[in-house]
């Protein structure tokens, strides 16, 4: 019951965040739109400077450039936010990924409480420190998946994305130095 909730919140993620990235390739779809409207109206500025020396038309071209330049600025805006959203469902999805890999260890290895103090005593320290390493192992897995997403979601941002990417290229500098 438990694992169904969270494959329901896992897909409810996913769909969400997939309508995040469609939305966002709208947003650079336009701001790449309004950025070659802008080089256009420079464009046409140009041409009627140089042409005619009253500059009738410059006020006018003059007003769409500034509204295109508004327009690109609200888009900027509107990426930054949807960005924002999707890292935060990117969380949530390695939580909820997390939780799922807990429960599954849970049905592969159900607790056995009939053990007796003795056999716990007895169980060999090599499987524990086996455990926390496959554990440890996959928590960085999850996290280098994560930004792995987040630098496919900054694509279009080389800045972020390269940060992103050094973040996974310590991440995994510092694992193997262990």
């Amino acid at each position: 019951m438990l694992k169904e909730y969270i494959q329901n919140l896992l897909l409810e993620n996913e769909e969400e965040i997939q309508k995040l990235k469609n939305e966002m390739d709208e947003l650079m779809g336009d701001i790449e739109v309004q950025q070659q409207q802008m080089v256009l109206l420079e464009n046409a500025e140009n041409a009627d400077t140089n042409i005619f020396s009253p500059r009738s038309h410059g006020d006018e071209i003059h007003e769409k450039m500034v509204n295109a330049q508004m327009k690109v600025k609200k888009l900027n805006q509107e990426t930054e936010h949807v960005r924002e959203m999707i890292e935060a469902l990117m969380k949530k999805k390695y939580e909820y990924e997390s939780l799922m890999n807990e429960i599954k260890e849970r049905e592969e290895y159900p607790l056995n409480e009939e053990k007796t103090a003795e056999e716990v005593q007895n169980a060999q320290p090599d499987t524990e420190t086996e455990t926390q390493t496959q554990e440890s192992f996959q928590e960085i897995l999850g996290k280098l998946y994560s930004k792995a997403e987040i630098c496919l979601a900054f694509l279009n941002d080389k800045n972020r994305c390269k940060v992103e990417l050094r973040s996974m290229k310590q991440m995994i500098k510092e694992y193997l130095n262990k």
